[in-house]
């Protein structure tokens, strides 16, 4: 699903000088949201620059992506495309890019050891599923569509930008909006939707996984993950910078968490749609 926005705010105060005149150029364009994001491969032998808006003249001096780099891409305007990149050393890279310079992966769905964006989307009862990093306010709506009664939001742990909300047979963990996540979202999203843990009945991943499924049967369909965790009793899948989770007793599923918790560590030009 795509929708188009008629403008853009303004939020990174640490962009001044030309990077803050090129933010105003924004405010005229119409940008186009991916929805889910789109992988996105380099495919040019050159250097593929980043840009502080969909503007020539908006380049970043040795900010860039080289051919064969993974990217997510998010908006689109005219000839740009606003990705976000990361790296080898777990550093997120987001701005715009020229859409000449990229190509679109296909989407392996349900292929053993390979996992897409669609594998971040959450169905309650066959309905329309929600996606991982999506903003709390479209949680909340499909949370009420589904009829889901949720707690009231708590704080996660000692970190006051986190929350979590709680519902039968799981939670979800709501995060700040920061700077490194800031591009991908409306002007009133001050939190998103960063973690679904599900331990209940009701829920499903997208190839269908859903608690009490066999062990097997989720290893047939995902293959043998990337990672383990817990010794042989959780294995997990990597994604860019988010992960698929599933932990078993004995021998079926018990629980399954997805997560959307970038790094730290980021150079972002954003602008807030």
């Amino acid at each position: 699903m795509k929708a188009y926005l008629s403008f853009f705010i303004l939020t990174c105060s640490m962009i001044t000088g030309a990077h803050g005149a090129c933010l105003d150029n924004i405010l005229s364009k119409n940008i186009l949201i991916n929805s889910p994001p789109k992988e996105m491969i380099v495919n040019t032998q050159n250097r593929l620059y980043f840009y502080s808006a969909p503007e020539e003249d908006c380049k970043i001096k040795d900010l860039f992506v080289v051919n064969s780099d993974h990217l997510l891409a998010y908006h689109e305007s005219q000839n740009f495309t606003y990705v976000s990149y990361l790296s080898d050393k777990n550093k997120i890279t987001s701005g715009w890019v020229h859409s000449n310079g990229v190509s679109a992966v296909a989407t392996q769905n349900n292929t053993k050891d390979v996992i897409s964006i669609n594998d971040f989307l959450v169905t309650y009862k066959s309905n329309p599923p929600i996606l991982l990093g999506s903003s709390s306010k479209k949680f909340n709506s499909w949370a009420q569509k589904n009829s889901l009664e949720l707690s009231d939001p708590s704080l996660a742990g000692i970190d006051e930008n986190n929350w979590t909300v709680s519902f039968d047979g799981g939670y979800v963990g709501l995060n700040e909006v920061d700077k490194s996540m800031e591009g991908r979202f409306d002007n009133d999203s001050e939190t998103y939707l960063a973690i679904f843990n599900i331990s209940g009945a009701g829920f499903e991943t997208y190839r269908g996984i859903s608690i009490g499924s066999s062990w097997n049967d989720m290893l047939d369909k995902y293959g043998k993950g990337k990672a383990i965790v817990d010794g042989q009793s959780c294995l997990s899948y990597p994604y860019f910078w988010m992960k698929l989770t599933f932990c078993k007793t004995d021998d079926s599923v018990s629980m399954i968490e997805i997560s959307d918790a970038p790094p730290k560590s980021f150079e972002n030009y954003p602008t807030k749609p």
